[in-house]
């Protein structure tokens, strides 16, 4: 292996267990711990995706390992079943999984314009439908985390699989995007699709209690709300 090679792949292993950390370790949580979740990676199948509905096949793959590597990102999506999924499909189906289903050997996380895919050596990108942006919301009571970009396979929220209502209002028109009862997912959060360059405010009501958070799908808006406590 060249050096290049060597210090690109250290780069992206360290990378990939700091962003893991972003979501989940003890150090990031508010009040006690939201949840833990084990940061070795474990290299092993699936595949690049064929984006459709609005995604377009711009994503590409980086890799810091040699072309005999076994396990790459596409055989990591392909071994998930997640290689003929856009973003959109993949984002839907990877928040809404079963916790001990998740799987453990890649990372997505979802930025403003794109979903990042990576396996520890190796990253893609899928890009993400033109106009819209997607943030998951893990409303709590006790505990919380600090997060920023909503990691798909190690975010996890305290009020998992609890029925909630949900109000998502545009604060520069009034407009009230989103107004349903829903359940969260196993993860603990509950995702929406909205559109860009937008600031508003999410209301929850959960169980008598109920509580509120700005939010932004700006270029600089998180899509990770984990701000919200409902009391």
């Amino acid at each position: 292996m060249s050096n290049f090679h060597a210090i690109r792949t250290a780069v992206l292993i360290s990378a990939f267990s700091i962003t893991l950390a972003a979501c989940s370790t003890p150090g990031d949580l508010l009040g006690d711990t939201a949840a833990t979740t084990d940061a070795s990676v474990t290299t092993t199948a699936p595949g690049a995706r064929s984006p459709e509905n609005g995604d377009t096949a711009t994503s590409s793959v980086k890799s810091g390992a040699p072309s005999s590597t076994p396990t790459t990102v596409e055989d990591t999506l392909r071994t998930h079943g997640l290689s003929r999924m856009d973003s959109v499909e993949m984002i839907n189906h990877l928040d809404r999984l079963p916790v001990d289903e998740r799987p453990t050997d890649m990372l997505a996380s979802i930025q403003q314009t794109e979903l990042l895919i990576s396996t520890g050596t190796e990253e893609t990108t899928l890009p993400l439908p033109e106009g819209q942006a997607y943030i998951s919301i893990a409303p709590y009571a006790e505990q919380t985390h600090t997060c920023h970009h909503h990691s798909l396979t190690t975010c996890l929220g305290e009020l998992a699989n609890e029925p909630v209502t949900v109000t998502i209002r545009d604060d520069n028109s009034g407009e009230i995007l989103i107004q349903q009862d829903t359940i969260t997912y196993d993860n603990g959060f509950i995702g929406f699709w909205l559109p860009t360059d937008l600031e508003g405010t999410i209301e929850i009501s959960h169980d008598g209690r109920s509580g509120s958070t700005p939010f932004s799908t700006r270029e600089d808006g998180a899509t990770c709300v984990t701000t919200l406590q409902v009391a």
